[in-house]
């Protein structure tokens, strides 16, 4: 109907801003709602770098949103599939010491194990037992 309709125009706009990297473009009370799912939805298609470009956009639109924990566990992974483990490392950390308790916090204490216990050439295991793409 009418909402749907609505919410795909929406959606487009919010996808044509995101692709010109302008979060001041997005429509009003957007960002934090589609960035969060488009950098989700690109890292499952293995597009880690627009999925990081949408995790930064987020994180600019919304600094102080409560689901920043969650985007940096998102942001986490996609350093991990792009190599980059140090900065994974620095990323979860930060998301531990936002959220301490709860499943964002354990789930990146777990990604920062895992990542200090794997050697460099070690291929890093997700939670959900997949690998980075590439590996």
């Amino acid at each position: 109907g009418k909402f749907f309709d609505e919410n795909l125009h929406l959606r487009a706009r919010a996808s044509e801003a995101f692709e010109q990297c302008r979060p001041d473009r997005l429509p009003a009370g957007l960002a934090k709602e589609v960035l969060h799912d488009l950098a989700r939805c690109l890292l499952e298609q293995g597009a880690s770098e627009r999925a990081l470009a949408a995790v930064s956009v987020f994180m600019t639109a919304a600094p102080d949103d409560r689901r920043r924990p969650a985007v940096l566990l998102l942001k986490g992974r996609c350093h991990e599939r792009l190599g980059q483990r140090d900065e994974a490392a620095r990323t979860y950390r930060e998301a531990r010491t936002l959220a301490p308790d709860g499943p964002v916090g354990s789930a990146a204490r777990v990604r920062e194990v895992s990542l200090a216990s794997a050697a460099p050439e070690e291929p890093v295991t997700w939670l959900d037992g997949t690998r980075p793409v590439g590996d």
